[in-house]
This record gives structure tokens, C-alpha cells and sequence, in this order.
């Protein structure tokens, strides 16, 4: 009888020893949802400091705590990263966070930069061209161009060479791709998405919402589609 306890106590002692065993190898689900979910999972755009890396412009976290943002490769740029931070410099706040630098042009022209356009400064008036256009070279080698158009966005004055260049890049939206449909309507989606896809196929949402921007009406299946959509062109 004592012999057959003796055995009992082994087994539960080894089974207790086998489930910490277990546990010290296998995660939490918590854990291992977690990590899963950062493996997967894409950002939206890389950010440095708190606003988004874009072409043609370096960003780096000052002692401040501001964000900086120089032209990539340019002499600020070389000499901030040898240890010279600006005394003279500007904050202007871009998507509610304040960005610094040597010159408010150069904020204004990041701020104005999105996917598939660079932006120049010229006065009061920002210049837009599609990227690695002849249009844009022809202004960076002989300066403002005597055809141009004017639209006002957000209250202020944006140029180009071509009225359409300016209301393509209106409705540019990075992780976002708009199609013109056959009711009128502008239709949203975000980039790479099965809706996108059918739409692209032929295929319209029937279930559907609608959202005014500045006066013209956008499509989506989802609500909150166009108002990422909205939040992400400003």
C-alpha cells in the first residue's frame, strides 16, 4: 500500500513538472497573438520621430524633441548630423505635430510632398509636378514656367503646369486609390484591397457610403474608409 502511494506522489510530481515545462516553453496566448499580429502586419508608411519619412527628405529627432527636416543630402543636413543643431530655425506644426527647420520652405515643401508628387516653393505659391516629370525638371532648371494653373486647396494657393496635375494630386492619399465611376462618383479604396480588386473587375459595391470633400462626392463599401481616406489627403 505504501508502496503503491510512493508511486502515486511520483506520478503527480512528475506531471506537475511537465506542465511547468510547458509552459516555460510555450507563450501566453496573449503573447504569442502579439507576435504574430507585428510579424504580419505592415505600417501604413515608416515614421521617424513622429511624422512620415518622404522622397527627398531626411527627418531627424533633435534634443528638443522636435522633429527636423532637411533636404536629403543638403549642407544643413551635414551639419546637423555632425552635431550642429540650427540656434536659428522654424516650427511649423504638420499633422498636429511640430516640425523644425532651417527654412519654412523646406516644411512647407515636405508637408506638400505625397505619393507620386514633389512639391517647390516659389513665393507664396507652392509648385506641384508629378515625380521625375519633364515638367518638374524644367522648373528646377529654369524656374517658373509662363503656362500655368491655380487651384486653391485647404485655403491656399498651389501651382502647376497642368490644371489636371493639380486635381490628381488633390485626391492623393497614401494606402488609398481612387477610381472615377460611371454614377459621378469618385470611389475610394485602400491600396491592394479585394474591394479594389472587384471594383477593377467590374464589380460595384452595392452596399455603399458617401462623403463630401471639398464640395465633390466619394464613394466606399466603408464609412471609415473615406474618412481615413479624407484624414490622410490634409
Amino acid at each position: 500500500m505504501q508502496n503503491n502511494s510512493a508511486a502515486l506522489r511520483l506520478s503527480l510530481a512528475a506531471l506537475v513538472l511537465a506542465g511547468a515545462a510547458a509552459c516555460s516553453s510555450t507563450p501566453a496566448d496573449g503573447a504569442h497573438t502579439a507576435h504574430s499580429e507585428h510579424g504580419s502586419s505592415a505600417p501604413a508608411a515608416e515614421v521617424v520621430a513622429g511624422i512620415p519619412i518622404k522622397p527627398g527628405f531626411a527627418i531627424r529627432e533633435g534634443e528638443s524633441g522636435f522633429p527636423w527636416v532637411f533636404f536629403a543630402g543638403s549642407d544643413e543636413l551635414h551639419a546637423f548630423d555632425a552635431g550642429d543643431e540650427p540656434g536659428e530655425n522654424v516650427t511649423v506644426f504638420v499633422g498636429g505635430v511640430g516640425v523644425r527647420s532651417t527654412e519654412k520652405s523646406t516644411i512647407r515643401a515636405y508637408a506638400a510632398t505625397r505619393e507620386g508628387y514633389v512639391a517647390r516653393i516659389a513665393g507664396d505659391f507652392t509648385w506641384i509636378f508629378p515625380a521625375g516629370s519633364a515638367d518638374l525638371a524644367a522648373f528646377d532648371r529654369d524656374g517658373e514656367p509662363n503656362e500655368q494653373a491655380t487651384m486653391y486647396l485647404g485655403g491656399k494657393p498651389f501651382r502647376s503646369t497642368h490644371l489636371e496635375t493639380l486635381r490628381a494630386y488633390e485626391q492623393t492619399a497614401t494606402g488609398f486609390v481612387v477610381r472615377e465611376g460611371e454614377d459621378g462618383f469618385t470611389w475610394v479604396f485602400r491600396a491592394g484591397s479585394p474591394e479594389l480588386a472587384a471594383f477593377d473587375g467590374g464589380d460595384v459595391p452595392a452596399e455603399n457610403s458617401t462623403l463630401f470633400i471639398n464640395g465633390k462626392g466619394y464613394r466606399s463599401a466603408e464609412l471609415d474608409d473615406l474618412r481615413a481616406y479624407q484624414a490622410a489627403r490634409n
